[in-house]
């Protein structure tokens, strides 16, 4: 998957231009600093972004140079999705598809991201701070390294790992689980 989000963007220009865009509703689009307009930092990184399901693609929809392992890899991703959802469900004590029967499981936002030499790299950030807003994210890390995720109030950084995926527990997984657990315990327990 890192090969072939390399090929894609180390394609000539005019190759990746076709798929620049902004456009939200679009299966597929490339661009700089998806966040530009809005953010008080550029990031210094580009990106694509596909969406994969709940409703996949068709072929044509997405680039060539990346097509077959972006297809390949997100299946792959679907299905240790749907098995680490078992696994969260049973850890809080829920029967093993209750998240998968929440629609835990239905979509896939595959996200490849690229950053460029910077001129200044102790000034610009590759990403900002942030929160996945997501149920779950699976995080394929080059061997560069820079990731960091809070815990108890202080960045820690993560060391890639060969072969290693890293996942995060998004706002929505966290604030549905919260939501279960306060509602049992109050109301139930």
């Amino acid at each position: 998957m890192k090969d072939g989000v390399i090929r894609f963007f180390e394609q000539d220009t005019e190759l990746k231009k076709q798929w620049y865009s902004r456009d939200v509703s679009k299966e597929f689009k490339y661009n700089s600093n998806f966040d530009l307009f809005g953010a008080p930092v550029t990031n210094w990184r580009d990106t694509f972004s596909a969406t994969i399901a709940p409703i996949p693609p068709k072929p044509e929809e997405l680039p060539s140079v990346c097509r077959d392992i972006l297809l390949e890899y997100t299946n792959r991703v679907m299905e240790l999705g749907a098995t680490l959802f078992e696994l969260l469900s049973e850890a809080i004590g829920l029967e093993p598809n209750h998240l998968k029967d929440l629609g835990c499981t239905e979509g896939l936002l595959a996200l490849g991201h690229y950053y460029p030499a910077c001129p200044q790299p102790e000034i610009t950030p590759g990403t900002s701070k942030h929160a996945d807003n997501d149920f779950l994210t699976v995080l394929l890390q080059d061997d560069i390294g820079g990731l960091q995720v809070r815990h108890l109030n202080h960045w820690v950084d993560v060391p890639p790992v060969p072969g290693a995926l890293v996942v995060n527990i998004g706002d929505m997984l966290q604030a549905s689980v919260t939501f279960y657990l306060s509602y049992h315990l109050y109301y139930v327990g």
